[in-house]
């Protein structure tokens, strides 16, 4: 089914839209049936950047008098002008040509011409675009200043009285540093400075932007990109856009945590986090939603009836003392610029933007002050990333961002051509979850917590503060899924020392591989 968010994708593409497709946008604006102006801010970015191919001049031929006179038509004149600051010149031409005898369509008996502007009913799409359009003139390269001021202006001009330049009022302008001037600046494929960015980001966090505004600058991201110390920037304005947690002196080298970049059925925080805890360790994790076609872990909690992922900044250091972990989302003071930003990237077809991802996971676990974060960054058909080069430079780009924000940052890159697990859902995951912690879950998922459990009593990490870690345990899978082997083929290589792999660790790891037969 065709959609306003599929049309502004293939423009943003740089595809040639259909009459369809352009037909649907126009009447979805002149119909008010896009809310608010942020899509359509999207929309006007991605035609900015990759135009538009024309159509012929027949389609410009309507064959119409608009209901004028024969005789008339010779002397109907219309004077438009592109605009520029200060620009007046229609108020001083019209009643010029009019009394040069000239008509301006209607109305004209009495004075001889009107000036009106667009309605609901008279080319109600640029009613609708002409607003977003001037909320940032990224989109519109000269934005006429019509004021009282120069309504005066163009009276004293028809009187022969009129000011020579306007030199002030345009060096007052072009000093001033503003949210469409950023626009502008990213949109031209510019590096933005600290302040450009900073500005952004507080416009956003204290909601001083409007939608349309913020569809631009997302659109124009993602199309310029952003080189790594604007990326890097933007996550650190994103992070301190709110509160940023803090913990206890003892807790330190214990707050740690895990992020996926996200797939069907991907489940595994609502499994590691709480085992995490059981070995110890403190995991505040701040999650997210769905984006695209992957499954967020927010809505998956949410499914659970009377659970709540708003909690007060107050309370995390009590519910990870009780219970060694929680899960919760982005609130107005806990990385509200990630909160607005996150849920507007879908809308505006900007979700795989590398900076906007980094800045995004890594403000949230910018907040968190981790001591350790791990990265489960996936490709292929179930995942964001469907290769594993654009995976590895999300991960380097992560990684990068993660240890200049001070947090010891690892990354892994996992294939994803597959749903992880059995079951694809919010509540039936989170009962799938349920299960895998009782030790009853599906193959892959328990293959994902045993090796971790495994590797954890081996010597990888700590039971209790203080005690040492051997940095040499590990484990290296050696086929990957559906990859053919044979009876006797190893398919997981463990590096350990000292405690030595029981034959009870071993059991549990040969268990948790599924071996199908030929054709499966």
């Amino acid at each position: 089914m065709l959609s306003i968010p599929d049309v502004i994708r293939r423009k943003r593409d740089g595809l040639t839209l259909t009459d369809e497709e352009i037909r649907l946008f126009v009447q979805a604006v002149a119909k008010q049936h896009i809310p608010g102006c942020l899509k359509i801010g999207a929309m006007l970015m991605a035609i900015w950047q990759k135009g538009m191919v024309a159509n012929g001049d027949d389609d410009l031929d309507q064959g119409d008098d608009g209901g004028q006179e024969k005789s008339g038509r010779g002397l109907l004149w219309i004077n438009t002008s592109t605009g520029g600051v200060g620009d007046k010149v229609s108020l001083v031409l019209a009643p010029a040509l009019a009394a040069c005898g000239c008509k301006f369509q209607a109305m004209l008996e009495a004075v001889g011409c009107f000036i009106v502007g667009q309605t609901e009913t008279l080319v109600p799409a640029a009613a609708s675009c002409t607003p977003c359009r001037r909320r940032h003139p990224a989109l519109v390269d000269s934005l006429p200043l019509i004021t009282g001021v120069e309504v005066i202006e163009s009276l004293e001009t028809l009187k022969g009285n009129g000011p020579s330049d306007l030199m002030e009022l345009v060096t007052t302008r072009e000093t001033m540093l503003s949210i469409p001037d950023v626009i502008r600046r990213k949109r031209d494929g510019l590096t933005l400075t600290d302040e450009e960015i900073r500005l952004f980001v507080q416009a956003v966090a204290k909601q001083h932007i409007q939608d349309a505004q913020i569809g631009a600058m997302l659109m124009a991201i993602w199309q310029k990109g952003m080189v790594a110390t604007e990326t890097m920037t933007l996550t650190k304005e994103m992070m301190v856009s709110g509160e940023v947690m803090s913990w206890p002196e003892e807790w330190a080298g214990l707050v740690v945590d895990k992020h996926s970049t996200g797939g069907v059925g991907d489940k595994v925080s609502l499994v590691l986090a709480p085992a995490l805890a059981a070995c110890g360790c403190k995991v505040p994790m701040i999650s997210g939603r769905g984006l695209g076609h992957t499954g967020g872990t927010l809505d998956k909690l949410e499914s659970i009836p009377g659970f709540n992922i708003s909690q007060p900044l107050h309370k995390f250091q009590a519910m990870l003392e009780a219970v060694g972990c929680f899960i919760v989302g982005q609130t107005e003071t806990l990385v509200p610029a990630d909160r607005i930003l996150y849920a507007l990237r879908d809308a505006t077809s900007t979700v795989d933007s590398l900076p906007l991802i980094t800045g995004s996971i890594m403000s949230k676990k910018g907040a968190e002050s981790l001591s350790c974060l791990v990265l489960d960054v996936k490709f292929g058909r179930s995942s964001l990333f469907k290769d594993l080069a654009s995976a590895r430079e999300l991960a380097e780009s992560l990684v990068t961002a993660g240890n200049n924000l001070g947090i010891r940052t690892g990354a892994v890159l996992s294939h994803m051509n597959a749903p992880i697990g059995r079951c694809v859902g919010n509540s039936v995951e989170v009962i799938e979850s349920l299960e895998t912690l009782k030790g009853n879950g599906p193959s892959d998922l328990m293959e994902l917590v045993t090796t971790q459990e495994v590797l954890h009593q081996l010597g990888a990490g700590r039971t209790k503060a203080g005690e040492p870690v051997n940095h040499s345990v590990g484990a290296e899978l050696l086929v990957s899924l559906g990859q053919r082997v044979n009876k006797g083929c190893p398919w997981l290589r463990v590096h350990y020392e000292s405690p030595v792999l029981t034959g009870a660790q071993e059991a549990r790891l040969q268990n948790a591989l599924a071996v199908g037969g030929a054709g499966e």
